[in-house]
């Protein structure tokens, strides 16, 4: 059994194969000595064939992942996403990235997911996208997020924003070494302010970067073809 797989060099978009005798040559599997079947004796034969596939992360330029991320009074935070957890754990890999971004325990990420009266916009969970869209969205929001908790604790302890460190739980007045929790930073957000520990956050992608597998499987048998393809040839038989 012989496995073909085809990376564009832009990226895999923009392009399209019309016929197999333009993707690569025959003489690249001994094509001719493999079709159309093979004698393997004992009332056995052995045929050949070609297999084709493509997948990416998102259909490019078209999808939209959204993410809200929230500072609630206790430290914590929620996180709103439209993606629907279908299985596929996103609602666990959305949560886990967004502790990575604000350097906090997982169980400090409540995740409401694909509520929509609620939850921001998504454009669904297909198309292998979920991690690479909304989680960029997700990454986004908690940057925002992060920048906003910093400069409402800057207000807090009379200090510059460009003072402040955010140290996970806490932020910190560099200078002065003063420090104001997440939970201080929260209720502070409800008494006399006109800001929100709150940042919303989408993202899109002009590119569909090809999944890990199909990835390693052209770097670890990297056969560059003259039409701009990256074609693996795996022998199975």
């Amino acid at each position: 059994m012989l496995f073909f797989f085809f990376q564009a060099e832009d990226g895999i978009r923009d392009w399209s194969v019309t016929g197999s005798s333009d993707v690569c040559s025959s003489d690249l599997f001994n094509w001719d000595e493999k079709y159309p079947v093979r004698d393997m004796g004992n009332g056995k034969v052995r045929a050949a064939g070609v297999g084709m596939a493509m997948q990416g992360s998102c259909i490019s330029n078209l999808d939209v992942g959204s993410a809200t991320l929230k500072l609630n009074e206790d430290g914590g935070y929620n996180l709103l996403i439209g993606a629907a957890d279908m299985g596929t754990g996103c609602d666990t890999i959305l949560a886990q990235m967004a502790a990575e971004c604000m350097d906090c325990s997982v169980d400090d990420i409540a995740v409401f997911g694909a509520d929509t009266d609620a939850s921001p916009y998504d454009s669904g969970s297909y198309a292998s996208s979920t991690t690479y869209i909304t989680g960029k969205a997700v990454e986004k929001a908690c940057a925002d997020l992060k920048k906003k908790i910093c400069e409402i604790a800057a207000q807090m302890m009379n200090c510059e924003k460009e003072d402040v460190a955010f140290e996970s739980s806490r932020v910190r007045c560099i200078s002065t070494g003063q420090t104001v929790s997440l939970s201080e930073i929260a209720y502070k957000t409800q008494l006399a302010s006109n800001s929100n520990a709150e940042a919303t956050a989408s993202h899109f992608s002009p590119v569909s970067p090809e999944l890990p597998l199909l990835k390693y499987w052209t770097e670890k048998n990297n056969t560059k073809h003259p039409c701009n393809l990256h074609c693996s040839v795996h022998n199975f038989s």
